[in-house]
């Protein structure tokens, strides 16, 4: 009784890790979106370098604790393959914002709990209840009424679409981030408890760091500085989303991919809000409509996990009760 006590309250510390990553990283893309002067990429690297330089003190201090695990063979291309995947979803989203609006991009890279789930049935042998499988249904029709996207209801005086956008890069970055999104849960869930969070972060830091004066030079974007309104706010969104990669990192170590990368999916609800907050924007009633479907989605898949929780049986293979 003691021990299914604790794998509840586990698992429930790994939900609630997800919705405020979730909170973070809806709150650093709205404060992207009041700068004057600035390009995606500044913000997303300036996050990593923050990140790098706080967590180096951090795996420093366990190096010399000798609190570290050690890593293997196979932890290492795990690891590896957690900080790629961490990297390239996070950049191709931003890039995303600067060819689509905000709920174009929304829409379509938060499919990737859906590719998780199904990622996870293959790859982590996770069995999924039938009820959080009408769910994700649910939450993705939701998604898609909260973020509007043009593609499916067209234009209208609430969007303004800049004609010097290339839609098709956009639509094929954003794919790229659901798709990327969903490998980094699930290397992310097979790191385990193998691996310490800040060997995780320094991974995603390290490979953050040489991606981005390649990608500055192919493209000759980001080399100039803003100005000092737009630093203010850009540093501020880079230590939130910072937050929101730590607490995500932690949370995936507490719950399984699927739970964890559906809950996360909140992120358009706050961004929803937070819009309305701080940009100023009216809500549309597709957008309520699809928020109430989401939180559906969401707060039933936390119930659905803890009315049918889930033994691990040798293999890794999980089997509904």
């Amino acid at each position: 009784m003691v021990e299914s006590k604790r794998f509840d309250l586990k698992r429930l510390a790994g939900i609630t890790c997800s919705v405020i990553a979730a909170f973070f990283v809806a709150l650093g893309a709205v404060i992207y979106k009041l700068t004057e002067d600035s390009v995606s990429v500044q913000v997303w690297f300036l996050r990593f370098v923050l990140m790098y330089f706080l967590n180096i003190p951090y795996l420093s201090y366990k190096s010399v604790k000798q609190e570290l695990p050690v890593l293997n063979s196979n932890s290492i291309s795990y690891l590896v393959a957690f900080g790629f995947f961490s990297v390239a979803s996070s950049l191709t989203l931003y890039l995303s914002l600067d060819e689509l609006s905000a709920g174009d991009s929304f829409a379509i890279c938060n499919s990737h709990f859906v590719i998780t789930l199904v990622l996870s049935y293959v790859f982590l042998k996770e069995k999924h209840h039938p009820v959080v499988i009408i769910l994700a249904i649910a939450s993705m029709v939701g998604v898609f009424l909260v973020a509007r996207p043009t593609f499916l209801f067209g234009d209208d005086d609430g969007i303004n679409v800049n004609p010097n956008q290339n839609r098709a890069l956009g639509v094929a970055l954003a794919v790229s981030t659901a798709f990327f999104g969903s490998a980094k849960f699930i290397s992310g869930r097979k790191l385990k408890d193998n691996v310490h969070l800040s060997q995780m972060m320094t991974s995603v830091c390290i490979q953050a760091l040489i991606a981005f004066p390649i990608y500055a030079l192919i493209t000759n974007q980001g080399w100039y500085i803003p100005c000092t309104y737009d630093w203010g706010l850009l540093i501020a969104s880079a230590l939130s989303t910072l937050l929101s990669n730590w607490i995500l990192a932690l949370a995936l170590q507490l719950e399984r991919a699927g739970p964890v990368s559906m809950v996360y999916t909140s992120l358009i609800v706050f961004s929803f809000i937070l819009e309305s907050i701080m940009l100023k924007t009216v809500p549309l009633v597709t957008s309520v409509i699809g928020a109430l479907l989401v939180l559906l989605g969401s707060i039933g898949t936390i119930f659905v996990q803890f009315q049918f929780p889930t033994d691990m049986i040798g293999g890794g293979i999980y089997t509904l009760k």
